[in-house]
């Protein structure tokens, strides 16, 4: 019947193990990959769980201590777990295995950590819209989402701060043993106490870390660099290097640094008139703080 879905055991169909060559990672087993349109062949639910533990072993990604995924494993792995979420949705799972969807988020998740963030963009909006599908499957199921497991209450409530519908819904939620830490983060990102959010955020765990990290870099963290800048150029004091680090989550800054701290008077180009310019040090219009350690 056409449209019919066509469910098999196994982490590939066999038409797939027949006209694709293994990659390097998959010695031991082919695992389905990724296809745009409409599948017709899809895996049991029992199987997408053999393909999860399977990618996290060729990822060497178990607990306690997983390793970073290099950038060709990263693609490898994201590709793949993007097949296993989609055959996950059109086969209509629910949530008795939401597990499989939970390993996908963290894996994005733990990338993040990665300081270079190499797949950062991609990281993020698959940790975002994966957390937001089980949000979406657990209140249809359940009629609520004050019963959501609380890591994943966590995940959708960091992840959609700037979603005021959203988060007054969650506000709500009487059951959730996390919500007075996650209304804590709430009201610092809106007061701007960058203070406190890092206090708070230093006390979460890695991955709970990970779900913040873009608005603490490109909300949170810029504010405080505004905030600092105008505070201690008006008073004409220098500023400690490895608390501007801290609160702006960067390692760069566009003032001069020497080896009493920050300079928030002197601008980049002032001191380009003055001192010239290395090429080695200034980068894009700012100071890489690392080299121009190496050199102090």
């Amino acid at each position: 019947m056409k449209g019919e879905l066509i469910v098999y055991n196994g982490m590939c169909s066999k038409e797939e193990e027949r006209r694709r060559v293994p990659s390097r990672w998959e010695k031991d087993g082919l695992v389905a990959e990724y296809s745009r349109g409409n599948k017709v062949q899809v895996r049991s639910p029992d199987s997408l769980c053999d393909s999860i533990k399977f990618l996290i072993k060729v990822g060497d990604l178990s607990p306690p201590s997983p390793t970073t995924p290099t950038a060709e494993l990263f693609l490898f792995l994201s590709d793949r777990f993007s097949a296993i979420k989609q055959e996950f949705v059109i086969s209509r799972v629910g949530c008795s295995y939401l597990a499989i969807l939970e390993t996908i988020v963290n894996f994005y998740l733990f990338t993040l950590l990665e300081p270079t963030k190499t797949h950062q963009h991609k990281a993020y909006s698959e940790a975002y819209s994966t957390v937001c599908y089980i949000a979406e499957i657990w209140e249809l199921e359940y009629g609520t989402l004050d019963t959501l497991p609380s890591r994943i209450f966590a995940f959708l409530f960091f992840l959609n701060l700037d979603d005021l519908c959203l988060l007054n819904k969650l506000m709500r939620s009487t059951e959730q043993s996390c919500l007075e830490q996650c209304v804590s983060i709430y009201r610092c990102y809106l007061s701007g106490n960058f203070h406190r959010f890092r206090k708070i955020l230093d006390g979460l765990d890695p991955l709970l870390r990970a779900a913040l990290v873009r608005v603490a870099e490109e909300k949170v963290g810029r504010r405080a660099g505004r905030v600092l800048a105008t505070a201690f150029k008006n008073k004409r004091l220098r500023y400690s290097l490895e608390k501007w680090r801290k609160y702006t989550y960067s390692t760069r800054v566009p003032f001069l640094v020497d080896e009493r701290g920050i300079d928030f008077t002197t601008s980049k180009e002032e001191e380009e008139e003055e001192r010239g310019c290395n090429d080695d040090v200034w980068r894009d219009g700012l100071i890489d703080i690392n080299i121009l350690s190496e050199q102090m």
